[in-house]
């Protein structure tokens, strides 16, 4: 035995909250994966192509105009990224997600945000009632003034040892929901921090390396970022041979 009394009885703690959260959890979670699985995350064809081509100018970086769809054989819209497991050109799109089975884009990355806040509510919840089992566990140890037998040592509520050895599986328990936590709080905080931004996670991946030259131009040569931009429009205009429009200059 770990513990020089008997223990029995005690490890069973009531954990203090409604049963009815349960069904709460149950059909908040089910219910926001079938708004992301059954939404259009906004599928460009034939008849959508007009309204999405509307929302979004090119910007000649990322974004360039005249080019087609390799797979779809469609122009290319701005902001859209052909998607195979779809099948089809997705306007804004961000990326598919394998839990929802679905895209994530123009019409459902709100309610895939939503999504990623019920599940982060209900890991915070049961890593919670995880801890307050686990407290409540060693404070019984504590009021039966038990001793851990293989160091002798005084049980105290801050004994993670201790703890472990008296509850080993609502520990590990509790170990993979703070971890699986972390993991869906800071992708819910990427994903609200791009949509504050106005960017997808596509997007992001191909500014990149773009941001990444700008940078080393900035750091080489000590010019700003307008400087650096007139440049590569007078360049451009070169290039086409057309007559250069006047480039209003830019600060950095």
């Amino acid at each position: 035995k770990l513990f020089c009394m008997d223990a029995h009885g005690l490890f069973t703690v009531p954990p203090r909250t409604n049963p009815d959260a349960l069904y709460i959890y149950g059909v908040l979670a089910c219910g926001s994966w079938l708004a992301v699985y059954l939404a259009n995350p906004g599928i460009v064809n034939a008849e959508t192509f007009q309204d999405m081509k509307a929302l979004y100018p090119y910007d000649q970086v990322i974004f360039v105009s005249g080019k087609n769809c390799p797979t779809c054989k469609q122009p290319k819209l701005p902001r859209t990224k052909h998607d195979s497991l779809i099948g089809a050109c997705i306007a804004r799109y961000d990326h598919f997600c394998g839990w929802t089975g679905n895209a994530i884009g123009l019409y459902n990355t709100n309610r895939f945000c939503l999504f990623l806040l019920v599940h982060l509510t209900m890991l915070i919840h049961g890593s919670a009632l995880c801890a307050e089992i686990v407290y409540a566990r060693m404070l019984s140890l504590i009021d039966g003034g038990y001793t851990y037998i293989p160091t002798n040592e005084r049980i105290t509520r801050m004994s993670i040892v201790i703890a472990f050895s008296a509850e080993p599986t609502l520990c590990l328990f509790l170990f993979v929901l703070i971890l699986t936590a972390l993991v869906v709080g800071g992708f819910l905080f990427f994903h609200v921090s791009l949509v504050s931004s106005n960017i997808t996670t596509s997007e992001s991946a191909k500014w990149s390396p773009i941001n990444k030259a700008c940078a080393d131009y900035l750091k080489e040569h000590g010019r700003s970022y307008g400087s650096m931009l007139q440049q590569l429009a007078e360049k451009e205009a070169l290039e086409t041979a057309t007559p250069l429009q006047h480039v209003p200059p830019f600060h950095a």
